[in-house]
């Protein structure tokens, strides 16, 4: 509904302009003194302008009005912030961004935030008629990266070497190849490679190459147009390059992307256009690829599955992140980063005894981080007693040797209904073969007779039942 203002003077027209912005504005000086609230953001914290205007930003959290205020964190950290944020008072949830503005002597003269609410947020990509469920995961992921600070594990020198060379090369725009075995961290370098990159107040969108059908695939990638197939949306969709544009795009798994969609990604970063499924115009992108695979593309190169074309496109910064077993002072750290997150989700208090930690440093961990990480959760959860160390060879038996040995009877147990105790079992098998191959899940699934995509679905819904 339109608004009638009688005699509205040149002085009153920006604050008239900004009451209609879609979101709400919040301005501070330098000091943190709120200056300029509009009447929307006011109502959504719960307390009139009038209030907010004798307030300054350093009274939001201790009043209650605001989980975490994002002037004072931009204010000290001296940068753009962006991250969801929650108001007590009325229960509402926004999507954040406050800058903080410096003069020529470098001097805090201003702060502006902008906050819109997740609600209307939502309703904003359905109007520009993006497919909500892909959207809503996206944002979901979005918000996961915008909320979590990387903080890497780097005790050893060879993930000291990874992370230093990481943290060199993020500012450019050139792709990145991450190579390594499955479960050493790709995802984690990825998030820590765009948070110190020039787009890191952009979004970083992940698409895994081997958990998409093949004949879905070049859809996720570019998105189509309306009509564009049989069961397609009459008002099309927007592909991961598009909803990643000015930002980053993280492809797991690169190996297995088919064969014809190589030259279509390659064209891609050639050119910086994408063409939707059924489209005849291209549509412009600017997006900073990251890819990752643990497959041998040099192979691949050789045995004609993988383009070479490709292959020297993406792999024009290679970083290689090496496996646990050759990062032994890493491996106590990160077990006791994985207790502290598992105590806390469950309530509890365990420690490592110090006969457990020598059988962690000793041991290989063919499945790596994600495999260390499963153990930790899992030894929380079932052992009895509050110091780990009950019976030690039992619980790291039951955990990392997924099958039982020769001559002998598998005495694991399973809980849960029939459905979910086949899901556990699956489970256990399918790493059992995945720890015997090295992660590779080409490989582990051609051994158990099913598609790469079958294996990581199943793996999937497992953890949904176990929380691995």
């Amino acid at each position: 509904m339109s608004e009638i203002y009688d005699d509205l003077s040149q002085n009153d027209m920006l604050p008239a302009a900004l009451e209609h912005v879609f979101g709400f504005i919040f301005i501070t000086d330098g000091t943190g003194k709120i200056v300029y609230v509009s009447k929307r953001a006011a109502m959504s914290i719960g307390v009139s302008v009038e209030e907010l205007l004798n307030m300054t930003c350093w009274d939001l959290e201790p009043r209650g009005l605001i989980n975490q205020s994002l002037t004072v964190e931009a204010i000290n950290k001296r940068t753009t912030v962006t991250r969801v944020l929650s108001y007590p008072k009325t229960g509402l949830t926004c999507m954040g961004r406050c800058t903080p503005l410096f003069d020529k002597d470098n001097e805090l003269i201003m702060t502006v935030s902008y906050t819109i609410l997740e609600d209307d947020f939502l309703m904003f990509l359905k109007t520009l008629n993006y497919d909500s469920q892909l959207v809503q995961e996206r944002i979901r992921y979005l918000e996961k990266s915008l909320t979590r600070n990387v903080h890497p594990i780097m005790h050893s020198s060879a993930a000291r070497t990874v992370f230093d060379y990481a943290a060199r090369v993020a500012s450019s725009e050139m792709p990145i190849l991450l190579r390594g075995e499955t479960g050493t961290g790709k995802d984690l370098i990825a998030h820590f490679i765009h948070q110190n990159s020039l787009r890191r107040d952009a979004a970083l969108l992940p698409l895994n190459c081997s958990a998409i059908p093949r004949e879905l695939i070049e859809s996720e990638l570019f998105g189509y147009e309306g009509g564009a197939f049989t069961g397609a949306k009459k008002t099309g969709k927007a592909g991961v390059f598009e909803l990643a544009n000015g930002g980053t795009l993280f492809l797991d798994e690169i190996g297995e992307l088919p064969l014809d969609m190589q030259p279509k990604l390659l064209r891609v970063l050639e050119e910086g256009t994408v063409t939707r499924v059924g489209a005849t115009a291209p549509r412009e992108v600017d997006v900073r690829l990251i890819a990752a695979t643990n497959r041998n593309l040099e192979q691949m190169v050789q045995e004609e599955t993988f383009r070479a074309d490709l292959y020297y496109r993406l792999n024009v910064v290679p970083i290689h992140l090496p496996p646990l077993r050759k990062r032994k002072d890493d491996i106590l750290p990160l077990s006791e980063m994985f207790l502290e997150a598992a105590n806390k989700k469950t309530n509890q208090n365990k420690k490592l005894s110090d006969h457990l930690k020598r059988m962690l440093t000793e041991y290989s961990w063919p499945g790596n981080i994600r495999e260390l990480r499963n153990f930790i959760e899992r030894l929380v959860i079932t052992s009895p007693e509050e110091l780990l160390d009950s019976s030690p060879a039992d619980f790291l038996g039951d955990a990392i040797r997924t099958e039982p040995e020769e001559g002998g009877k598998d005495t694991r147990q399973y809980t849960g209904s029939l459905k979910e105790q086949v899901k556990q079992f699956e489970f256990d098998q399918i790493n059992a073969v995945l720890n015997r191959h090295y992660g590779d899940a080409r490989k582990a699934a051609k051994e158990l007779g099913i598609s790469r995509s079958g294996l990581y679905q199943k793996l999937k819904d497992a953890e949904e039942i176990t929380g691995d």
